[in-house]
């Protein structure tokens, strides 16, 4: 089985600001007809298929990005820094 690093994979732009509103949902749409993961640089990857994510979830060994999502943005410090790091998205 390969790493899903090693997959060659659609690429959502987690930068993008012109993602919003109906082009968000057109964009994920056609994300989600291409794979059930995608590539989200800088933060790693997004599941895009709900009975993955719940998989996922319930796993004990599933990493997620919740201070990565901050750190995208600069943000590496503070009171939502510090509060995402010890959610169940900061494990």
């Amino acid at each position: 089985m390969s790493a899903v690093a090693e997959l060659e994979l659609p690429v959502f732009d987690y930068g993008d600001d012109s993602l919003k509103g109906p082009r968000f949902q057109e964009t994920m749409r056609e994300l989600r007809e291409r794979s059930w993961v995608v590539r989200a640089e800088p933060i790693g990857f997004l599941v895009l298929d709900q009975e993955a994510v719940a998989s996922f979830m319930r796993s004990k060994s599933a990493t997620f990005p919740g201070p990565r999502l901050y750190e995208a943005q600069g943000i590496t410090e503070g009171f939502l820094y510090e509060r995402a790091k010890g959610t169940l998205l900061g494990r």
